[in-house]
Order: C-alpha cells, then sequence, then structure tokens
C-alpha cells in the first residue's frame, strides 16, 4: 500500500510580496533618476531629481521628479512670449543658436550659440519646443517594470512555499 502525504505550501504573506515588490521598486528608482539625469548632463544649469517611494494602504508608488521651473520649461515647452532688456537699452545675443536637446531623446549634446550679434530692443521668442522627456522615459520603462515586479512578487511566493 502506497500513502501520499500532501504536500501544503505556506501561507502566502501579503507582507512578504509587499517588501519584495518595494524593493524591486527602490532599486528601479536611481536606474530612472539615471536617465532623467541624461537629459540634463551637458546643461550648466544642474536640476536635482529626487526618488520618492509612497507606500499606500492599497498600493505602492514610485515617482521621479524635479521641482526645477527651466527643467519644467524644457520638458513641457512654453507659448511664445517678448523678452525685454533689464538694466539695459538693447538685448545683445548671438545670432545662431542649436539646442541642446531633442524632444523625446533621453540625452543632452553640446548644443551651439554663436554667430553675428545681434542688437534688439525686444525679441518675440517662437517657444521652446516641449522635449517630453517624462513620456519618453515613462515609454521605456512600463515594460521594464512589469517583469521585475512579477519576478519580485514570484521570489516573494517561493520563499512562503509557493511555486518552483
Amino acid at each position: 500500500m502506497i500513502h501520499f502525504k500532501p504536500i501544503k505550501p505556506g501561507v502566502l504573506r501579503d507582507a512578504r510580496i509587499r517588501a519584495r515588490v518595494k524593493k524591486a521598486m527602490q532599486e528601479m528608482g536611481p536606474e530612472i533618476q539615471e536617465d532623467f539625469e541624461k537629459t540634463t548632463a551637458t546643461w550648466e544649469h544642474e536640476p536635482k531629481f529626487h526618488i520618492k517611494l509612497t507606500d499606500f494602504s492599497d498600493g505602492l508608488s514610485l515617482e521621479v521628479y524635479t521641482q526645477d521651473q527651466i527643467y519644467a520649461w524644457v520638458n513641457d515647452g512654453t507659448l511664445p512670449y517678448r523678452i525685454y532688456p533689464k538694466n539695459a537699452w538693447m538685448l545683445v545675443f548671438p545670432g545662431t543658436f542649436r539646442p541642446k536637446t531633442t524632444p523625446r531623446v533621453i540625452g543632452s549634446g553640446p548644443g551651439y550659440s554663436g554667430g553675428d550679434l545681434q542688437f534688439r530692443p525686444y525679441v518675440y521668442h517662437p517657444g521652446i519646443e516641449a522635449r517630453d522627456f517624462d513620456l519618453e522615459i515613462e515609454d521605456i520603462w512600463k515594460p521594464k517594470m512589469k517583469p521585475r515586479l512579477e519576478k519580485a512578487m514570484k521570489l516573494a511566493a517561493k520563499e512562503c512555499g509557493h511555486g518552483g
């Protein structure tokens, strides 16, 4: 006669899964922050990016953000606007300009400002074309996050005796 003894996995502990998922998100935060920092690598102005992991009762939230106004203007774009001189009669600026960044490109190049000097009582700036770095980084990271979070959940389940 053969007797089978059932193998019963341990209770799937929500706290263990939550801890594993939280750890995975903490590991991804600096990687995402790095992508944002690449967008300003050649800027003289250095925006500071922050990582915020919030633990809600019904889930976790990971944010990488900056409160830098100049970054917001470049990322989101601006409407056309006029520029007037301050403490001078005329604006003086180089006649040729090439930006350091490109819409939806995670990186920053040298840019260019030069050419013949221009003298104007004011200029009508055409506005800044939105770079949408945040949207591009989100598009890059969404497909990366799912398998990493699933792996964390499977590892937690295995630690509880579930899965193989």
